[in-house]
């Protein structure tokens, strides 16, 4: 989290950002691009049109 906030591509923008009223985040573990231990995390972001 302190990397996105902290990120000049925009994410914090997209974190702060009131639009998104639904918000979900995932984690996986495990080897990525031969670095073992590695933590890949994901945020995604949306809303409800009514």
């Amino acid at each position: 989290m302190k990397w996105w906030v902290n990120s000049t591509e925009g994410h914090r923008t997209t974190l702060l950002n009131s639009t998104y009223k639904d918000v979900g985040f995932g984690l996986r573990k495990g080897t990525f691009l031969g670095h073992r231990g590695a933590q890949v995390w994901t945020g995604h972001f949306g809303y409800r049109k009514c």
